[in-house]
């Protein structure tokens, strides 16, 4: 059907997601609120698989999806649509139990027409209408667990984590093709979140020497370093040599950067030390 390799060393990526399910649980309209931002309260059909392009960026790497979404399986039964997808996004509507029974059989879909390598998702859409649910999320929850894969519930109505579908899909893509580590995708999102706290911090403290004279923060050299680390982290270094350049070392100081960052090379010796038996 298709196929993308991933090449690391360059700054585009693409990835073929498949939408599947039954008709009527909203894969069109999860498709259409991700890539146009539209939504239609009409019922859309599909007989073909149709297909949208959608550019996001991770971590510094452009990446392109290209969303083929797949008609009812049921009525255009065809394991072949599987062959070549990088992932596949399995849709139920949690407001009818039909669609979450029939999860089981695209499932199976999925296992004889993908290869071992493919991905696989389930999103519960519809989650908005919460006096119609017949299915739980504790009960979805236990299916995904059991077939080893993640569950997300969304609404394309409301938008809601509707880019957290694909958000999700292309951080495991990525980290299972060996694009960015494990380690390395959660200590940028701990950066990320640290600038930005030290941000905020940076406006208080302009706002009160405004007020009072008084300068309280000054941290822009940090902020340098951690702009840099993420900019190599994003290019596949690895932390624990990264920080051991000396201009860094002067940039990152004593301070809190320094205690996080330690806490991050803790996590990661924690994480790939061999478990003992």
């Amino acid at each position: 059907m298709f196929s993308a390799p991933v090449d690391p060393n360059h700054k585009k990526t693409q990835f073929n997601i498949l939408l599947l399910g039954d008709a009527g649980v909203g894969k069109t309209s999860l498709l259409l609120r991700s890539v146009d931002d539209t939504y239609s309260e009409q019922f859309i059909s599909n007989i073909g698989a149709d297909f949208k392009t959608k550019n996001i960026s991770y971590h510094g790497t452009e990446i392109e999806l290209k969303i083929y979404d797949r008609p009812d399986a049921e009525r255009y039964p065809n394991s072949g649509y599987c062959k070549g997808a990088d992932a596949i996004i399995i849709v139920y509507d949690v407001t009818d139990y039909v669609s979450f029974h029939n999860v089981q059989k695209h499932y199976q879909g999925v296992r004889r027409g993908a290869s071992e390598n493919t991905l696989t998702l389930l999103v519960g859409n519809k989650c908005d209408l919460s006096n119609k649910i017949q299915v739980g999320y504790n009960g979805a929850k236990e299916i995904a667990d059991t077939l080893h894969i993640t569950l997300i519930e969304a609404s394309a109505r409301d938008n809601i984590n509707v880019e957290s579908i694909f958000q999700t899909m292309v951080n495991q893509l990525m980290i299972n093709r060996g694009v960015i580590s494990a380690n390395s995708t959660a200590q940028i999102d701990a950066l990320k979140k640290w600038k930005s706290m030290r941000l905020q911090e940076s406006n208080q403290g302009f706002r009160w020497f405004f007020e009072f004279g008084t300068p309280r923060f000054s941290g822009s050299d940090r902020i340098t370093a951690v702009d840099q680390i993420i900019s190599a982290l994003e290019k596949g270094e690895v932390l624990k040599d990264i920080i051991q350049s000396p201009d860094l070392k002067k940039l990152i100081g004593c301070d809190r950067l320094k205690s996080d960052i330690d806490g991050l090379l803790e996590n990661e010796r924690a994480t790939n030390k061999p478990s003992q038996r």
